[in-house]
């Protein structure tokens, strides 16, 4: 099979801070979400394939307005146990954290969330600035963490499977490394 291009122009600055970019629900539907400059500043987006990736549909909006600067995905199936389909997009734009999810039965966006505002994202160009993960736990919490560059420069919000991802609370810090450690969320294997 030859490469296939499924976006020419990605945004430089914020392929740093971007970790999980691609979902594959089945052997032939595959969603990869990116960051496009558009000139008007980058913006995120998907596109879709259902063909085992030969091809690509036109690109979805996930987020037009602001400055994206790093995003993270987690679709539900990678958590064991957990059987819905939802992807859950978590990104930082030049003022928070935002929160939107995309059910993929029938591909419709849902609304977006804050988590965080405001903040400073003050170095575009550190690895760490605008560093987002997020995780869906196996009791059906999300949880989502944000880093940025300054001293103060990290967070964690949990969204109770009850509200799933309606809302969100600040909770304790967990993050102990040097601020220029990235980290990554994955479910624990209990119950």
């Amino acid at each position: 099979m030859a490469d296939v291009t499924v976006e020419g122009s990605l945004a430089a600055d914020a392929e740093n801070t971007s970790r999980r970019w691609s979902v594959a629900t089945t052997a032939d539907t595959f969603y990869d979400f990116y960051i496009h400059d558009t000139g008007s500043g980058p913006f995120l987006n998907y596109k879709k394939s259902t063909d085992g990736v030969a091809s690509f549909g036109s690109a979805v909006l996930v987020r037009g307005t602001n400055y994206v600067l790093g995003s993270n995905v987690w679709y539900d199936k990678w958590t064991p146990g957990i059987t819905t389909t939802k992807i859950r997009i978590l990104y930082a734009v030049d003022d928070g954290i935002r929160y939107k999810e995309l059910q993929t039965s029938s591909d419709t966006l849902g609304t977006e969330r804050t988590l965080a505002t405001p903040l400073q994202f003050t170095n575009w160009a550190l690895v760490e600035d605008g560093h987002v993960e997020i995780c869906l736990a196996r009791n059906g919490d999300l949880h989502a963490f944000y880093q940025q560059d300054n001293d103060s420069g990290y967070g964690h919000f949990k969204s109770t499977a009850a509200s799933d991802g309606a809302t969100w609370t600040s909770r304790a810090e967990i993050h102990q490394g040097d601020l220029n450690d990235l980290f990554m969320l994955f479910p624990a294997n209990t119950a």
